[in-house]
């Protein structure tokens, strides 16, 4: 039986179809004659709806196996190439954070603060980070943006930072998304007025148009992001990983399949705040795409293969 293209599909199609990009703006003439796909409306729209609306794209562009191909890919643009704000007020961010952090505490001095290797850096060395950033940045995603710098006295750094007024959105957003969930929970059966005499069992559950836990499901999505406005938890998440799995000495990576551990950034914990994180830059590609233009007779490690470590990253895509 002859397998039908995925070119075929009508929403593959629909999502891929291509229309004039219409400005409401005067100003803006030159972008009547820019086509855009629908896919990629889709992603516009969620950008302009904000984080809470982009996390669900996100969420939806990791399962291509239940959205269309095409609208998968505009999705995944979420991930680190959404509209970036502004370079100047994201520098200010950072400088008031760090230079919040060089404030005296009981016993110490001022001029200077220590990472976990001893290694100091002063105010001057926090002026020279942030004027080493370039204008635009190297990714921006829902929560933050990503600049690379150079820090005196270590190297190339990644500096991450929350955008402003992020959490009072989210806050917002996830009043207006429980209300919601728990409007939609309260919907009836079509059939539960011609049941309202009937003695059997009328629990809640069973009458409700939507037998999801809508309102659980939301508590549940929005407390992860929650977690993640907080980069102070994904600095120690990050650091408690290293001390697990990191190359270098990591107390686990004999249970890891090539038993070598792996490369983990470290994260300059005395430069990282709720809105900032500080960490090694490394270069690097996407997980996902570490299988693409791998020489499938090569052999990494002795335990995992190139085909079985591809089979585990289609398992992460999709």
């Amino acid at each position: 039986e002859e397998i039908k293209s995925v070119n075929d599909d009508p929403w593959e199609k629909f999502w891929s179809i291509e229309t004039p990009k219409i400005s409401l703006s005067n100003n803006n003439n030159n972008n009547n004659d820019m086509m855009i796909s629908n896919a990629d409306r889709v992603v516009e729209a969620l950008q302009k709806l904000g984080p809470t609306y982009v996390k669900f794209g996100q969420a939806l562009g990791s399962r291509p196996d239940i959205i269309p191909q095409s609208l998968a890919e505009a999705l995944c643009t979420l991930q680190d190439a959404m509209e970036p704000f502004d370079t100047d007020l994201a520098k200010q961010i950072i400088e008031d954070e760090l230079l919040l952090q060089l404030k005296p505490k009981e016993g110490q001095q001022q001029t200077d603060i220590g990472t976990d290797d001893d290694v100091t850096f002063s105010k001057d060395d926090i002026q020279s980070l942030i004027n080493s950033f370039s204008d635009e940045p190297v990714a921006a995603a829902s929560v933050g943006q990503v600049y690379k710098g150079y820090l005196p006295n270590y190297g190339p750094v990644a500096v991450k930072v929350q955008r402003p007024g992020i959490q009072e959105l989210v806050e917002k957003d996830f009043s207006l998304l429980r209300s919601f969930a728990s409007f939609v929970e309260s919907i009836p059966s079509p059939s539960f007025n011609l049941k309202k005499n009937d003695h059997s069992d009328n629990s809640s559950s069973k009458n409700r148009l939507i037998n999801t836990e809508l309102v659980a499901a939301v508590d549940e999505f929005m407390s992860r992001l929650f977690e993640e406005l907080n980069y102070e938890n994904e600095a120690a998440n990050a650091k408690k990983f290293a001390e697990l799995y990191c190359k270098k000495n990591g107390s686990r990576i004999k249970s890891l399949p090539n038993g070598q551990g792996v490369i983990v950034p470290e994260i300059l914990t005395s430069l990282c705040t709720k809105n900032v994180i500080v960490m090694e830059w490394i270069e690097g590609r996407k997980l996902t795409a570490i299988g693409e233009g791998v020489d499938e007779n090569v052999d990494v490690g002795s335990i995992n293969p190139v085909n079985e470590i591809q089979e585990n990253l289609a398992l992460i895509e999709h």
